[in-house]
């Protein structure tokens, strides 16, 4: 249900209350991913990660937060409601979502230097679970040094989850 994706996002959202102190960057993958990388100092070095405090890959479809939104109410990812909650949040801080769309699904950080962001990332996601609805908007509001990669240069390949139908590329 809704808790179960709140928490399993706060996992993902909040790394630097999970991890040992002593790693200072993380990996997100999610379940329906391999990696696809040599080595994790190629992956770094060819993804720019010493330049950055968080690495990220453009959405392979939409490139507007409002276009995310549409999407996730219209499959019922999450209700209205709580997508109104988000968008409002942004109109009133005057987001003009011209920065891009990122695609949540592998990213690359620095977490002990994003704390704010991760937490304010983890009160939007509390208001709607569609993490990608709020993400851009947070490094937007928090000025993360933040570098969005092409999504055909993602180094996972994709594999479906159990009981999904869809058929994905394997990259």
């Amino acid at each position: 249900g809704r808790g179960n994706k709140i928490l399993q996002r706060t996992v993902k959202i909040q790394p630097h209350l999970y991890l040992p102190a002593q790693y200072q960057i993380s990996i997100y993958m999610d379940g329906n991913m391999k990696p696809n990388w040599p080595s994790v100092s190629n992956l770094f070095r060819r993804f720019q990660v010493e330049k950055h405090d968080l690495v990220c890959w453009k959405h392979p479809v939409r490139t507007r937060v409002i276009d995310e939104a549409r999407e996730v109410v219209r499959l019922k990812l999450e209700s209205q409601e709580h997508v109104d909650k988000i968008l409002a949040a942004q109109a009133r801080d005057k987001f003009k979502d011209e920065t891009g769309l990122c695609e949540t699904g592998f990213i690359i950080r620095k977490h002990a230097k994003i704390i704010d962001f991760s937490n304010s990332w983890k009160d939007a996601v509390e208001q709607c679970v569609r993490d990608q609805v709020s993400f851009d908007y947070m490094v937007w509001k928090h000025r993360v040094r933040c570098i969005r990669h092409d999504f055909r240069t993602k180094p996972v390949g994709h594999h479906p989850h159990s009981g999904d139908t869809r058929s994905r590329k394997i990259q």
